[in-house]
């Protein structure tokens, strides 16, 4: 899995070097039943366990690796490289630790937490619950590892020590907890990937993970507010920036007038030189010859060093128009970021809302198995507004079967992709056109010339196509176009297969993408931007067929590949020469 991070703002009280912990890698995590020590031993007071977190986390404050005794240690892993994957600290446990119980690990993590990144108590201890999990569920899992973390960060571990073993005996000496940093705030480009249902199903199986929930989603609020607030900074910077750009290319112009000025007043100098050359021609006394010639020659001197300054002038303007140019560009770059930066933060939002139900859901539950009378009420209440909602859903659903229509008509319109001539290597050219369907006549045709594939889809923001960018059938792109001028709205940047299929389903626009003469599974959002792409390669010729939060495609090898819908994640592998018994 392919980590991208959002190099973006601080959290909380401060952070160390723009680097602070990733929450939402962190609630990767699943629940995991630990093998503790049970027999008769000491028992450490918790302030003696908190204080090893508190003794690393102050030594780290000054140092990039910090050793507590030769029990434990915690060493920073940074790096510019790789920006798209996460830096670490990576706190081991070594050989001579007595650690025997997941309890105590907690504690020394929680108190690190609250004293390295400033953590309060509660969200610290939250962290280091979902940090066991985490490194539980990925022990020994490099190939997932490697795939998040920088190069760097996986030098220093490997199958046998990376991750938190289930069982207490095997943590002495094989231990490396990852604990995943991000540039500025902890969040990524994709929540539903981060903390997919799939995963946070398994934190919810114990009732005790629910405050620690609930603490992970206020950080993650109050991550959301700071990026909020950050985007409206950045949106005034850029909008500062433009005023500055505006009035220097006012200037730039101003400058240009002034030595389009000056030239023709040296192209007139010029003339009278050359005037005045002709009249001293006629003069027959030397004498006074010479002196013409010699005013005329100092004019000249002065009239070319008025060319080099104005040649330095416009030397000088080009470099400086140039430069304003840049800058122009760069704020209209920050601009791309800032609104892809707000729709991050939007679908983090969405996430969260999501998650606040789930924890309420789950909350209600718990009081349900305690007896409580007013919880049991309540989810009587739950159940029947959802059987309600579920007999309106139904309603709907077969009154749309009654005058279902075909998906590429709206209204009396019928949008239709007809082909005008056949090119090479399977490769058309198309006219999009639009068909009243009550007088079965067409009202206009798409000025576009270059729709390429046989395959198109509707939805709110209008007509999906493909189209081909060049004369050499090498590479083609989507293209969104309107749907009542049937005019291009915008173009995508990546290359898709020209016999791809065009699916659209909740929002989103799945693709075939092409790399070189390799094949993948893609997901647009509404701007065309590739939001998701699949890890393994796919048949060019392949099906696609949804089912439930998930995508059956063909792979490479002609199997079946299941993979997540929300972030087209590998889930499995279907065979389709075994055929079950069952």
């Amino acid at each position: 899995m392919k980590k991208i991070v959002v190099l973006f703002v601080s959290v909380f009280c401060f952070n160390l070097f723009g680097l602070n912990v990733d929450v939402n890698e962190l609630k990767k995590g699943k629940k995991i039943d630990f093998i503790n020590y049970t027999g008769a031993g000491r028992n450490d007071p918790t302030s003696a366990v908190r204080g090893i977190g508190s003794s690393l986390a102050d030594k780290m404050n000054s140092a990039d690796e910090a050793r507590f005794m030769m029990k434990y240690s915690v060493k920073r892993v940074v790096s510019d490289k790789e920006p798209e994957k996460l830096s670490a600290e990576i706190f081991s446990i070594h050989k001579d630790a007595q650690v025997d119980h997941v309890n105590n690990i907690r504690k020394i993590l929680s108190a690190y937490f609250e004293k390295r990144f400033g953590y309060n108590k509660d969200e610290a201890y939250a962290l280091a619950v979902f940090s066991t999990y985490y490194n539980a569920v990925y022990r020994g899992n490099v190939d997932y590892l490697k795939t998040v973390y920088k190069t760097e960060v996986m030098k220093n571990i490997n199958a046998a020590n990376a991750g938190l073993a289930v069982r207490y005996d095997e943590w002495p000496g094989k231990t490396k907890i990852l604990i995943p940093l991000s540039e500025g705030a902890s969040g990524t480009i994709d929540p539903d990937e981060i903390s997919g249902k799939d995963i946070i199903k398994e934190v919810r199986k114990d009732d005790g993970n629910i405050e620690p929930r609930k603490t992970v989603v206020d950080i993650k609020e109050k991550q959301i507010e700071k990026e909020k607030q950050e985007i409206e900074k950045e949106k005034k910077r850029i909008e500062e920036e433009k005023k500055i750009n505006d009035e220097k290319k006012k200037k730039i112009e101003d400058d240009k007038k002034k030595i389009e000025e000056e030239k023709k007043k040296i192209v007139e100098k010029d003339k009278e030189i050359e005037n005045k050359k002709k009249e001293n021609a006629k003069i027959t006394d030397p004498e006074k010859k010479k002196q013409e010639d010699k005013k005329i020659e100092d004019e000249k001197k002065k009239v070319d060093q008025a060319k080099e300054e104005v040649k330095k002038k416009e030397e000088t303007v080009k470099q400086e128009e140039k430069k304003n140019e840049q800058q122009v560009t760069d704020n209209k770059k920050k601009e791309e970021d800032v609104k892809k930066k707000e729709d991050e933060v939007t679908k983090k939002e969405e996430t969260v809302k999501e998650e606040k139900k789930e924890i309420a859901n789950d909350e209600l539950k718990k009081d349900v198995k305690k007896g409580d009378p007013k919880a049991v009420d309540k989810l009587n209440e739950k159940e029947k507004d959802l059987a309600k909602k579920e007999e309106e859903l139904k309603k709907k659903e077969e009154a749309l079967k009654k005058n279902q229509a075909d998906r590429n008509v709206i209204g009396d319109k019928i949008y239709y992709l007809k082909i005008r001539e056949f090119l090479r290597n399977g490769n058309y050219n198309n006219d999009l056109c639009m068909i009243d369907a009550a007088n079965r006549k067409i009202l206009f045709n798409s000025n576009i010339p270059n729709i390429s594939g046989s395959k198109y889809d509707l939805f709110a923001e209008g007509i999906v196509v493909i189209t081909r960018v060049d004369n050499e059938y090498t590479e083609h792109r989507l293209t969104l176009v309107d749907k009542e001028k049937l005019t291009s709205l915008k173009t995508g940047t990546d290359n898709i297969f020209h016999r791809s299929f065009v699916e659209i389903r909740d929002g989103f626009i799945f693709a075939i993408v092409k790399d070189k003469d390799q094949y993948f599974l893609g997901r647009f959002d509404k701007d065309l931007k590739l939001t998701a792409k699949s890890e393994r390669r796919i048949a060019q010729d392949t099906f696609l067929t949804f089912y439930g939060d998930f995508v059956y495609i063909n792979s490479e090898d002609k199997k079946i590949l299941v993979l997540n819908k929300a972030d087209l994640k590998f889930v499995d592998v279907i065979d389709p020469t075994k055929i079950s018994s069952k």
